[in-house]
């Protein structure tokens, strides 16, 4: 199951999206050569205009792939917040089922990350516990996890987004054992941390909101159609093989032309605009 049926929610999120022509330099981090243990995913993201970062004296835009796993494909995804309560600023889980985590990391690439680009997993309840649940990613609970495997440095005129993420870097899926509680090592009733899924949506906005501030401005472009209201879409890709796709693989290809300003008027901004996307699992 690549991709998943769209839901009509009033004022939740959606996200961003992925291409794969590379422009510029491919780097690697140092120190993290030889070092990839997990699957593997690559993903590439292209905008109509350019992936605008502080040139120029123009203001920055953020850009967002955010990472879930799951074992059960109906399970729902990260969508972006893109009206109040703005939460984390970005994205949120989907409503329901309400015992979901959402997503359990993300890259983000935009001026503040130290070289374009920064891995972050959600921060667990107990930073002393590996296996204590996970905050809920709307409290913007976070922690850097440093750069990608590799990726491809931006120039002034990039208009692609391109990395490579070992997968097992981020929090592993897990949900309440049979007696309904994450349990402690002795507890006779694990809990279930099959990962058979990976759940991946993608963001980009021109602002990170706080609070309640109904006046904050929120224009975006995310996986889905243009139609008010039913782009909550993210794809769930299986971890058991490896798998290829691409917007032109889908049922409803991403379309140009749909950035919006929270849920309301579609606006003219080509550095929002995403064209295109690629995703790769091996």
């Amino acid at each position: 199951m690549y991709g998943q049926p769209r839901r009509p929610f009033a004022s939740l999120p959606w996200v961003l999206v992925l291409a794969l022509l590379p422009v510029g330099c491919a780097r690697t981090p140092e120190g993290q050569e030889g070092n990839v243990q997990g699957r593997q995913i690559t993903v590439s993201m292209t905008v109509a205009g350019r992936i605008r970062q502080n040139v120029g004296g123009q203001v920055p835009y953020h850009y967002f792939v955010l990472i879930n796993f799951t074992d059960d494909p109906g399970d729902a995804g990260p969508v972006p917040v893109v009206d109040i309560p703005w939460g984390n600023g970005f994205a949120a889980p989907a409503p329901l089922p309400a015992d979901r985590q959402g997503f359990v990391g993300f890259v983000r690439v935009d001026a503040l990350q130290p070289q374009g680009y920064g891995v972050y997993r959600v921060a667990r309840t107990d930073p002393n516990n590996e296996n204590s649940p996970l905050f809920n990613p709307v409290t913007g609970r976070f922690e850097p996890l440093g750069l990608p495997e590799q990726y491809t440095q931006l120039a002034a005129e990039s208009d692609t987004i391109q990395f490579r993420l070992d997968l097992s870097r981020l929090p592993g899926y897990r949900r309440p054992g049979p007696d309904g509680q994450f349990d402690p090592p002795n507890d006779p009733a694990p809990d279930d941390t099959t990962a058979r899924y990976v759940q991946v949506n993608f963001l980009a906005t021109n602002n990170l909101p706080q609070g309640a501030d109904t006046n904050a401005p929120k224009s975006w472009d995310a996986l889905g159609g243009a139609e008010t209201g039913t782009i909550n879409t993210w794809l769930t890709i299986p971890l058991d093989q490896d798998s290829a796709l691409n917007n032109n693989t889908q049922a409803v290809p991403e379309q140009p032309g749909d950035v919006r300003e929270k849920l309301s008027a579609l606006v003219d901004d080509p550095d929002l605009d995403i064209t295109d996307w690629t995703i790769r699992i091996e």
